[in-house]
């Protein structure tokens, strides 16, 4: 378990995985941008300690503010004094870190080569090209065991080749 900010140390590296010859698919799964639905409740704590909310995304809201997303997954993230525009622009932000064309979950390798936590992965497949991509290592988990030796299962974040990136 890794407790801290997320990425928080720059030039820890990268690392190349590739799907041929040092890597093998696990859960992991490609997921295009138009396919994810999200919906973002962006909540703003005040001074006073009144709280104002903004939702934006995928789904619609009824003029009473319900949402109506059942297929929609919702991330409800936390500020401190903003205003209703200024959660508006984070919560876009939030959506477009959400919303990329790539990988998402985890894959297996053997010992080589080293991954730690924060580090970039870049994923290669010769069966597709198009689907090349960089991202961050979110958490990896060591096994050890007589008949295969030593095994990494790596759980991918968001892409490191966003404009997002903060």
């Amino acid at each position: 378990m890794f407790v801290g900010l997320a990425y928080q140390e720059k030039g820890l590296g990268e690392v190349n995985y590739h799907f041929q010859k040092n890597a093998i698919m696990g859960d992991l799964a490609f997921r295009r941008q138009e396919d994810i639905r999200v919906r973002i409740k962006a909540i703003s704590v005040m001074p006073n300690n009144k709280k104002i909310s903004v939702e934006v995304g995928d789904g619609s809201v009824d003029e009473n503010g319900n949402g109506k997303f059942a297929d929609a997954d919702q991330v409800t993230v936390h500020y401190y004094n903003k205003t209703k525009d200024e959660l508006k622009v984070l919560a876009k932000e939030a959506i477009n870190r959400i919303k990329y064309d790539g990988y998402r979950g985890a894959f297996k390798s053997k010992w080589l080569p080293f991954a730690i936590h924060s580090m970039v992965a870049n994923l290669m497949n010769d069966r597709y090209p198009e689907r090349a991509g960089s991202y961050f290592i979110d958490s990896v988990n060591t096994s050890y065991g007589p008949d295969d030796g030593i095994d990494r299962e790596l759980e991918l974040g968001r892409s490191a080749t966003s404009n997002l990136i903060e």
